[in-house]
């Protein structure tokens, strides 16, 4: 039976080996969160800008 020092360092391993990729996994899926977020964003100002522009045009033809 092994000891638990010894189960710990080999298991201890892998993680530290991979902690990069966790790293780089998190940090792609934080990147992209922030992307998205950004262009709703200014999505989301455009549509609202035409939608001032929309208004405005039916102000004009029901006043006239």
């Amino acid at each position: 039976m092994r000891s638990t020092r010894s189960l710990q360092g080999k298991m201890g391993e892998p993680m530290e080996k991979n902690f990069w990729y966790l790293f780089a996994a998190y940090s792609t899926i934080w990147t992209a969160l922030c992307v998205y977020m950004i262009r709703l964003s200014q999505k989301n100002k455009e549509l609202q800008a035409e939608l001032r522009d929309l208004q405005a045009q039916i102000a004009r033809v029901l006043t006239k």
